[in-house]
């Protein structure tokens, strides 16, 4: 009946207050393990996309085609993710590494006072897939690139109109693959000491006409100026005209003129840009005269077998000066 109680004995009261203890200690249990649980899951997508300090430098790894490929950013000390950056994407050369590529470049101090985010991906093998018509069941580097982009758009907050593609050497080679094969992605294009394939020619086909800057040594040893077989490898004009042709510029630069503001390295830089091309592209060529196959305004090699470094220009920074023309249409 309403308001009816029981009166317990003192053994029921006190196999009352056990089992009420007993549920306390299931209930904190129980907490306990749904918090370890969250954290757990907390720390794993910390882990998997970690949230990244302002002005830090990192890296990661993504799974392509059951290869770990390595990729190392650095964001410069005025990044916030409350604003998109224009990011570069920078390829080494044959049988070098990111960390070269971040030497000879020195583009984390222009990245510093420029503002943008400066990305160094790891070849396979210290190399870069490049060829068309040369494809590897194993290494696929465009797959990679596609991954990476994504990968990048979940860690840091850039501007996809500005995604720009620089690359000394092979990694020349493949920055120009990815112009032809991403063009709906790379914004404009830097090679330094690298021309083009056959194959490349012959298949590169880009969905727009593409701003792109070659910067080239006359007396480059190991992919010279003038082919000595355009059967393996163009030369820097016929490169060049490649880009001229596909970008519907006026064969007659715009813009001519010869630099040499330290004459005592032996080299000086004569520099022709084509501005009159299609949808707002862009074609430049900077000839070192005297330069071997190397970065200019970078440190000297360790050997010396590359040649001369100029330091008439900065390549970055002529790099960087030409991508901040250029976004994505």
């Amino acid at each position: 009946m309403p308001g009816a109680y029981q009166i317990q004995t003192p053994e029921q009261q006190a196999r009352r207050r056990a089992a009420r203890r007993r549920l306390q200690r299931w209930l904190i249990a129980a907490v306990g393990v749904a918090i370890i649980v969250i954290a757990g899951v907390a720390i794993a997508m910390r882990l998997a996309h970690p949230p990244r300090p302002i002005g830090s430098d990192y890296s990661g790894a993504i799974d392509i085609g059951g290869q770990d490929r390595l990729y190392y950013v650095h964001l410069p000390p005025q990044y916030t993710p409350r604003q998109r950056w224009p990011l570069v994407l920078m390829f080494h050369g044959f049988k070098e590494t990111a960390e070269d590529a971040r030497t000879i470049t020195r583009f984390d101090a222009l990245a510093d006072a420029e503002g943008f985010i400066v990305v160094y991906p790891q070849g396979f093998l210290h190399q870069w897939h490049y060829e068309p018509t040369l494809r590897s069941q194993y290494v696929d580097d465009v797959a990679f690139m596609v991954a990476l982009l994504e990968r990048l758009a979940e860690e840091v907050s850039f501007d996809p109109q500005r995604v720009y593609a620089a690359g000394f050497s092979q990694g020349g080679f493949f920055a120009q693959r990815l112009a032809c094969d991403l063009s709906d992605r790379i914004a404009a294009l830097g090679v330094v000491g690298s021309t083009m394939s056959p194959g490349q020619q012959a298949t590169c086909q880009p969905t727009r006409p593409v701003p792109v800057m070659f910067i080239h040594g006359d007396a480059d040893p190991v992919i010279p100026y003038v082919s000595p077989n355009e059967a393996i490898v163009l030369g820097v004009a016929e490169t060049v005209q490649h880009w001229l042709a596909f970008n519907r510029c006026d064969p007659t630069p715009t813009e001519t003129g010869l630099l040499d503001p330290a004459p005592q390295d032996g080299t000086r830089v004569r520099y022709e840009r084509y501005t009159s091309c299609a949808d707002g592209a862009e074609v430049a060529l900077y000839t070192v005269e005297g330069g071997g196959h190397t970065w200019p305004g970078g440190p000297p090699p360790e050997d010396r077998e590359g040649g001369t470094v100029s330091q008439d220009i900065d390549a970055s920074a002529v790099l960087w000066a030409f991508f901040a023309r250029h976004a994505m249409p």
